[in-house]
């Protein structure tokens, strides 16, 4: 790695790390205005640059999935096949994107999904997409293995904070994760469940990419094609799970065993029991991550879930995992008269967002497609990813014929006949 006095001084001499901007006269504050609107329209041109600007295996952690890659793909698939019927000679004077959840209304249906090693595709990554949640007035929810602090993001995401917690073999780690989201301002707690066990993402084996995130020979020749990543990674160093780190003692955070201890920390299931210790320590609204199963969802309600997030960890963890788009309307029709249902897993566009409302989902989160923006636009990219979704969904609002996304939910509570 290079020294950072070094890698600063590279870092002077490369061109500026973005295109050059096409001579355009937009609209002043809307998505058109935005510097970079016109070269990069929607995801399919933010992943393309994502691609060209990281190295490879950091491209692969983001954009792959376990095995095979089947869910990821069935995932964007099974979005695209759903068709709906538009509806025209309406008035569309107003369009209101916003949605109302947990006793807030939000600015529109969708938020930032945690995203563990979020700062490896640009260093200020987390920090930037917090802080653009709390202005956008959307949350933000951060991963236990983020790389910052729970206390740092709570400041920089503000109401807009959401936690996302993983079960640890020391049941006080857990429960001090809980408090101190709490403490930092938390205002939604999302409990992950579908991590039973490590996956078997083939990408990451084959890339050498390990926890610890400790170059290897290989990745620093794929760094070495790209050198700004390289330069400003060698500047802020390899990522570290700040989150975490509390529980290793100080002369370990950082090092490679540390990082083992932090492995076999986190290296559990969650249970009933945990899920109901955390219920008892947390007080605000709890969303339960990783739905599919209804008798399952049933029962987390009964136990004081206040939510639940249909979610296949994005084709993360189970490479043979139902489609949350297509997963969602009949988990709706069961509980949806309950609680919320909300949904991640495969969101990559305001259109999507809509597809997810019309099956009944009352909120959409997406990782990808906030991460692929950061990769591509880095400190461009938090700001251009919420004013495009923002805009995607008020044009298809608009296409769609309905004035509002409360009113594309309450047809979907009609449709799907939601029932206790």
């Amino acid at each position: 790695m290079l020294d950072p006095a070094t890698a600063s001084a590279m870092l002077l001499h490369f061109p500026h790390p973005l295109p050059a901007i096409d001579p355009i006269n937009p609209e002043p504050g809307t998505f058109e205005g935005l510097s970079y609107a016109k070269r990069y329209p929607s995801l399919p041109f933010l992943k393309k640059e994502a691609q060209k600007r990281l190295p490879r295996f950091a491209f692969d952690f983001l954009a792959g999935g376990v095995g095979r890659g089947s869910t990821v793909a069935c995932n964007e698939q099974a979005f695209d096949n759903v068709t709906l019927t538009p509806r025209y000679l309406v008035d569309l004077s107003t369009i209101d994107t916003s949605v109302e959840l947990f006793g807030r209304r939000w600015a529109m249906p969708i938020g930032v999904s945690p995203v563990g090693f979020g700062s490896l595709y640009w260093p200020r990554g987390e920090r930037a997409l917090a802080q653009a949640a709390q202005i956008a007035g959307v949350p933000f929810a951060q991963s236990t293995f983020s790389n910052e602090t729970i206390e740092d993001i709570g400041r920089l995401a503000g109401s807009s904070f959401w936690f996302q917690i993983y079960a640890c073999k020391d049941r006080g780690v857990t429960l001090d994760l809980v408090a101190r989201a709490s403490a930092s301002g938390a205002t939604a707690l999302l409990v992950t469940i579908d991590t039973p066990s490590l996956s078997k993402r083939e990408l990451d084996w084959r890339n050498g990419l390990t926890l610890s995130m400790r170059p290897t020979l290989r990745q620093i020749l794929a760094a070495s094609t790209c050198p700004r990543w390289a330069v400003e990674r060698a500047l802020a160093g390899a990522p570290r799970l700040k989150t975490l780190e509390a529980y290793v003692p100080p002369h370990l955070r950082g090092t490679g065993e540390g990082l083992d201890a932090l492995y076999e920390l986190t290296d559990t299931w969650c249970d009933w029991a945990t899920f109901d210790d955390i219920r008892r320590a947390w007080n605000g609204p709890l969303i339960l991550k990783g739905v599919l199963d209804i008798d399952m969802a049933r029962q987390a309600i009964d136990r004081g879930a206040d939510a639940l997030l249909v979610s296949n960890h994005g084709g993360r963890q189970f490479d043979a995992a139902e489609p949350t788009i297509q997963a969602v309307p009949r988990i709706f029709e069961a509980l949806g008269s309950r609680c919320p249902i909300l949904l991640d897993s495969g969101v990559r566009s305001g259109l999507d967002v809509l597809r997810s409302m019309s099956r009944g989902a009352s909120f959409c989160l997406s990782g990808r497609l906030f991460y692929y923006g950061m990769a591509a636009l880095r400190e461009h990219g938090a700001e251009h990813v919420m004013a495009m979704v923002g805009d995607e969904l008020r044009r298809e609002l608009m296409q769609y014929g309905r004035p509002s996304a409360t009113q594309v939910m309450e047809e979907a509570a009609t449709m799907h006949g939601s029932r206790k």
